[in-house]
């Protein structure tokens, strides 16, 4: 599903190299669940925007489902983004302005599916994640554990091949994380996607297929 073979990132800053990920190396299967920890400027989020296609590798290639993404065209790219991927960021990125089912429909409606057809899908993720009373409930009117939730049916809709979670309890309290993550394994489980998530948070390696662990730009396996 995901193969990644001797990916660096660096950037230049005049004579200056900094080199964010240093030949990373990782095979994960279709189905599977991998949790990558490290400290805070590790380069978690550097790999992680790798895999979605929001960023090139400096060297090295990336292959997902036969795409490789350090020579895809930007086309490809906008498709394999939309269709294929789905995203959750410590920040939910909701549109304040949109309820919860209108926020989590966007992508499918975006993707061309008609607009009833990706309403129900909405509300068939949201009664998943235990928002059927919050429905048609703005961002603002929600918990941070509820946006959250939002979130992670949004990542869904497409019924993707692949998500990816970029410390997605990062802002939730003990209560609110243990929720959010449960149901983000148990959907992913469910739906037989492929999932990569990146945190700081430890707990959340014993729910995982494999672990690894950044550090210094390398990867290990724990």
């Amino acid at each position: 599903m995901v193969v990644i073979d001797s990916v660096g990132k660096l950037y230049k800053n005049g004579p200056e190299e900094l080199h964010i990920l240093q030949s990373i190396s990782m095979t994960l299967q279709k189905g599977k669940t991998v949790v990558i920890t490290g400290e805070s400027g590790s380069g978690k989020s550097t790999l992680l925007n790798l895999i979605g296609g929001l960023d090139y590798p400096s060297y090295g290639s990336i292959t997902v489902e036969g795409l490789h993404i350090e020579t895809a065209s930007e086309e490809k790219l906008s498709n394999y983004r939309n269709r294929h991927v789905g995203f959750i960021f410590q920040f939910h990125y909701l549109m304040k302005d949109f309820n919860a089912r209108e926020n989590v429909m966007l992508p499918a409606f975006m993707g061309g599916e008609r607009r009833q057809h990706a309403l129900e899908r909405a509300d068939h993720l949201l009664d998943q994640v235990g928002l059927e009373k919050r429905k048609d409930f703005h961002p603002s009117k929600l918990s941070g554990g509820e946006r959250q939730r939002v979130a992670v049916a949004r990542a869904l809709i497409n019924s993707p091949k692949l998500v990816l979670a970029d410390e997605p309890t990062g802002n939730l309290d003990e209560g609110h994380s243990k929720v959010v993550a449960d149901l983000l394994f148990e959907l992913t489980e469910q739906y037989q996607t492929t999932l990569v998530v990146v945190t700081h948070d430890m707990s959340l390696s014993t729910k995982t297929d494999i672990h690894y662990h950044l550090r210094e730009g390398r990867l290990e396996e724990q």
